[in-house]
């Protein structure tokens, strides 16, 4: 049976808490976790749909926040999560990750908390006009889900950029 993290916590900033349940995509519907359901954006397996799958990220976040050698790749997965859930950003934040995520991974970029291009930002201060871009219908074959769950700042590390290389690929 696959193991199953149970988290708490403040889903969507609406200030409501919820219990929800992680596991892969792996896991076998017939088993007692069978009402996990897939995110509507990303598909991952989770309670409470896309506030389960919001939940899931910052629980992830805290800890990159919490502990260095984990937060080494927060950008990666601040870009890969919301780029599996364009609808629930706007435009210009959409174009901000999509960018961030090509200089991050084609140019080598520097992932850990704090060292995101300045140029980018001072692009996107203001009132820079960005054209709207279509949700792609593949969001990527890896999920939040595949993430968490890490024994080591290592796994998290190589975990992270498998995750993010799919959604760049995607």
């Amino acid at each position: 049976m696959p193991k199953v993290c149970r988290l708490f916590a403040s889903a969507s900033g609406k200030g409501r808490r919820i219990w929800i349940d992680t596991m892969t995509r792996m896991a076998d519907p017939a088993n007692e976790n069978s009402a996990l359901a897939p995110c509507p954006r990303c598909g991952a397996l989770v309670r409470d749909g896309v506030e389960g799958c919001f939940a899931l990220f910052y629980e992830m976040s805290g800890h990159e926040y919490s502990d260095p050698a984990y937060g080494a790749v927060n950008l990666l997965s601040v870009d890969a999560h919301a780029l599996q859930h364009p609808e629930d950003h706007g435009v210009k934040n959409n174009a901000f990750h999509l960018i961030r995520l090509c200089w991050l991974l084609e140019h080598n970029g520097d992932p850990r908390i704090g060292q995101g291009p300045g140029w980018l930002q001072q692009e996107f201060d203001g009132n820079a006009e960005v054209q709207a871009l279509e949700p792609p219908l593949n969001r990527g074959g890896m999920t939040i889900a595949e993430v968490v769950g890490a024994t080591s700042p290592e796994e998290h590390t190589e975990r992270v950029y498998r995750w993010a290389r799919s959604v760049w690929k995607a």
